[in-house]
């Protein structure tokens, strides 16, 4: 759980890939993973939604919030072309190693 300004919070969990927005580890650094419902927010456009609730939580949290969101739109995007269906999006905005369906 993360606590921001304002005492809003965010719980970032590290379920499977049904789970909403979340985050953890892997061998590939610290990664940021959006499931099904929020790949196609980022489809309909609705990526500012999804990082301006993260943002509420403070600039530390923003900052990584917008890096996030911006690597998931490229992924996704008509350069990209990633579409993990049921599996989560995994990307990493702090090692910037490609974006992967996990």
């Amino acid at each position: 759980m993360i606590e921001g300004e304002g005492g809003t919070t965010l719980e970032l969990n590290t379920g499977g890939s049904d789970a909403r927005l979340g985050t953890g580890s892997d061998r590939y650094g610290m990664y940021v993973a959006f499931n099904a419902f929020d790949q196609n927010l980022i489809i309909r456009c609705a990526l500012s939604a999804i990082a301006s609730g993260m943002c509420a939580l403070g600039p530390a949290v923003c900052a990584v919030a917008q890096v996030a969101a911006l690597l998931a739109s490229n992924a996704i995007g008509s350069g990209g072309g990633i579409r993990c269906g049921t599996k989560s999006l995994r990307v990493y905005p702090v090692s910037h190693h490609a974006p992967r369906c996990a």
